[in-house]
């Protein structure tokens, strides 16, 4: 018997490129080798060559993200083409999902950047809700795309082949963005989205069938709003293919627990092919797939995942890229560059999850100045006032190297566009002591727990996403790692032990702060909104809010305090254990330059992978 005809289909796939185009750091105003679209270009040419049959396809967050994304994002239908999407058009893009990020310019704004794409832009869980007209939800962008493509068997014939894409993003996404997408945007779960759009693509004459999933990897049984629900994908009968993302992270790698259904050898959730490629265009993602005809389709029969990731060291870039955004990209430098004011102090977050972070302290300042002027006229203004912050670049889920270090000297627009990166706005709400301690254990989570006496162990957990580390400027706090957390630090989901607080000597103005005690606490609206999952936040009366960006509070307060200086205020400390835990810090990072005195902190050895060991002594 003959063997069956066989094509070999290479996916190629990018997600959470957040609009960086050149391999360029806008608020150094500096070259950053190793990341961008146009450095990746490339290796998409290069995989495409090596494949007979070759798709591009984009998971989402791909419109912000970088000081150019925040110049371009506007709604005027007369604006010229955004550049990314005109750098995605130039490379050929066969379709794209949309991703929770996409969306935080609102949707005027998001249907102007889409208006001169030359591929299908898709999202199936976040629609228009009914009205009294439509009781139905309609649909704001196509929920699937079905490409039809000639395709080279390895026998030399040619077949036509259809692969159906779905493009879905978190449900939470209307939460997150709710200023800009109340009564516009509703969702469902990614997992039931997903399923839903199946029998109609194989009705249609889909062969195979890939989820463009902007979403992680989470647990197999994730629920139905789940934030990161690709794992759970792989029990949908039907799927051929996952493209995953929005946690940054990458996969197949080592950098997955063993867990039932992950395969990162061959790069497989369940029996599903599946990736996840960074971001910032640091990776390409790669599926090869074997497909062979049968039962009258074509159907995967093999498959291999890998990752390619640009050097760091690379400074090759696709030219026509470069051309193509120029002037978008010089218009960005001249923005970024403005100077605002002048910093006395070095504006960093080098150790910001192991010590105090002038960076921080900074953003918290102009959060409470802006806070007094929201609440002056308040009944409740008499309450004391305290702000969240949280950092945004203090490695991890921001990337190894991805560190708040702003010289002293000029503040520029570009170190703003970095101390606060996404249109979020200011909240004021008012909460209990109760909620407060709620508030700093679901913080903590991000901690590993650490048995007193113990030597050289990991401070933190793998998983857990700096931003999520919010410090309480006004009171002062030691956090217990002997004690296990209360809260996953992943989703923030309560864990059904109740084990003791980690919150110690927590305490305002230097008396401790009691569980019916009300205070006023400025925040973001990400948070207020559910980000993170600190529901004793999102729960809380929101009783002020600033029209404002958060950037544009910042703007303000550093021409109204110019120059600034930061004196270090003590507010959060770890409880002595007599131990030695470990963390990662960039190559850079100098106890001299970088240090807190409240903190005894020996810097170690460079790692091989980049960046340099910290040991932490509690």
């Amino acid at each position: 018997m003959d063997a069956p005809r066989l094509i070999r289909l290479r996916l190629l796939a990018t997600t959470d490129l957040h609009c960086t185009i050149w391999p360029f750091d806008y608020a150094a105003d500096r070259s950053r080798p190793g990341i961008g679209l146009a450095a990746l270009a490339p290796l998409i040419a290069a995989a495409r060559t090596e494949a007979d049959n070759a798709l591009l396809l984009d998971n989402g967050d791909f419109l912000q993200g970088t000081a150019l994304a925040d110049l371009f994002a506007t709604a005027d239908p007369a604006a010229p083409r955004h550049p990314m999407i005109a750098a995605m058009n130039a490379l050929g893009y066969d379709a794209a999902a949309l991703g929770n990020h996409d969306f935080n310019f609102g949707l005027a704004a998001l249907h102007t950047a889409l208006s001169g794409a030359e591929f299908p832009v898709l999202s199936a869980n976040l629609v228009a809700p009914p009205t009294d007209q439509n009781p139905a939800p309609n649909r704001i962008f196509p929920a699937t795309a079905l490409l039809e493509r000639e395709m080279l068997a390895t026998d030399g014939s040619r077949h036509l082949v259809r692969i159906g894409v779905i493009g879905a993003a978190p449900p939470q996404t209307v939460e997150w963005d709710s200023a800009v997408l109340a009564g516009q945007v509703q969702a469902c779960g990614i997992r039931a989205a997903i399923a839903a759009e199946l029998p109609a693509l194989r009705a249609a004459g889909a062969d195979l069938i890939v989820a463009l999933a902007h979403s992680g990897l989470g647990p197999p049984d994730a629920g139905d709003e789940a934030e990161d629900a690709c794992l759970s994908l792989a029990a949908l009968p039907g799927l051929d293919a996952i493209i995953a993302g929005h946690s940054h992270k990458v996969f197949p790698g080592p950098g997955h627990a063993a867990r039932p259904g992950i395969d990162s050898n061959s790069g497989r959730l369940g029996n599903i092919p599946a990736v996840m490629a960074g971001a910032m265009g640091q990776y390409l993602g790669l599926i090869d797939l074997d497909l062979v005809q049968r039962g009258g389709r074509w159907r995967p029969v093999a498959s291999q995942s890998t990752l390619r990731r640009v050097p760091d060291d690379h400074d090759a870039a696709d030219p026509r890229l470069l051309a193509l955004s120029l002037a978008a990209h010089n218009a960005t430098r001249r923005n970024s560059g403005a100077v605002l004011g002048e910093s006395l102090t070095r504006l960093h977050g080098v150790f910001a999850l192991a010590a105090h972070s002038p960076a921080l302290q900074f953003t918290a300042e102009a959060q409470l100045w802006r806070a007094r002027q929201l609440v002056a006229d308040l009944p409740e203004a008499a309450l004391p006032l305290l702000t969240a912050v949280s950092p945004y670049r203090a490695g991890g889920h921001a990337g190894g190297d991805a560190y708040t270090d702003i010289p002293a000297g000029p503040l520029r627009m570009g170190h703003l566009t970095e101390l606060s990166p996404f249109p979020n706005h200011l909240d004021v709400v008012a909460v209990t002591g109760a909620q407060i301690r709620a508030w700093l254990d679901r913080s903590a989570a991000l901690f590993q727990t650490i048995a007193p006496g113990a030597r050289d162990v990991p401070l933190l957990m793998p998983d857990a996403p700096c931003y999520n580390f919010d410090q309480i400027y006004g009171l002062r706090y030691r956090i217990d790692l002997s004690q296990p957390p209360r809260y996953r630090a992943t989703d923030g989901r309560r864990l059904d032990t109740s084990p003791p607080s980690r919150i110690r000597d927590l305490t305002l103005n230097g008396r401790p702060l009691g569980p019916e005690d009300r205070v006023l606490v400025a925040t973001t609206s990400y948070r207020t909104a559910g980000g993170g999952n600190f529901d004793m936040v999102r729960t809380a009366p929101v009783i002020a809010r600033s029209d404002a960006s958060l950037r544009e509070n910042l703007t303000a307060y550093t021409r109204a305090a110019n120059p600034i200086q930061i004196q270090l205020t003590p507010v959060w400390g770890f409880s002595p254990l007599g131990a030695t835990a470990l963390f990662h810090g960039p190559q850079h990072g100098s106890l001299q330059s970088h240090g807190d005195p409240d903190r005894l902190i020996e810097a170690l050895d460079l790692q091989p992978n980049g960046g340099r060991q910290f040991r932490l002594f509690l």
